[in-house]
């Protein structure tokens, strides 16, 4: 490649980031830039295979569990789903066209260099993430995670969590995962 073709493929992408970092839409949240980009985009525009967004989380995404430790819940802890894919920085327009996929969800830019595309409302799990991962199963591992979170989405949907007997059923699956 022609080096003056080089430098100015660089600046170009220096110009590109630090737009975004004077984007109004940016916050800062404990190290990380929260950026707003529009959720419903032209999908026609994209044309992502339903199969390459699985294959995608099979390499690079996650289903976990999360447990926040909370005295004024019932039973002094709290739990979230997750639904998260992490990659390198200069693949945040893939991440903005799974994003766009999915209809929901949100960009975190973190100092490090890393993207993450995360979604953790119990809604868009419902509606987006669980049945496109039932109508495009998963294979490895991630199957068993996906699985997992199924059941916690299934035992959140019922209401059970409200229990002692929930909120322990699903701290023990949470252990059992991979991520």
């Amino acid at each position: 490649m022609d080096t003056r073709l080089y430098v100015s493929l660089i600046l170009e992408k220096i110009v590109s980031f630090y737009n975004l970092l004077k984007n109004k839409n940016m916050q800062m949240q404990n190290n990380e830039f929260r950026v707003e980009f529009p959720t419903k985009l032209n999908k026609s525009n994209f044309n992502l295979d339903p199969y390459f967004i699985t294959g995608l989380i099979e390499a690079e995404g996650s289903f976990s569990i999360m447990k926040f430790k909370d005295k004024r819940a019932k039973y002094d802890i709290n739990i979230g789903l997750r639904f998260k894919i992490s990659m390198l920085a200069n693949e945040t327009p893939l991440l903005n066209m799974v994003k766009s996929f999915f209809g929901c969800g949100n960009i975190f830019i973190r100092k490090d260099g890393n993207v993450s595309f995360e979604v953790k409302d119990m809604y868009s799990i419902n509606k987006y993430i669980v049945p496109h991962f039932c109508n495009y199963p998963l294979r490895g591992t991630k199957l068993l995670d996906f699985l997992t979170l199924k059941k916690s989405v299934d035992i959140i949907n019922s209401k059970k969590h409200l229990t002692k007997k929930g909120i322990d059923q699903i701290i023990e699956m949470s252990n059992s995962m991979n991520s």
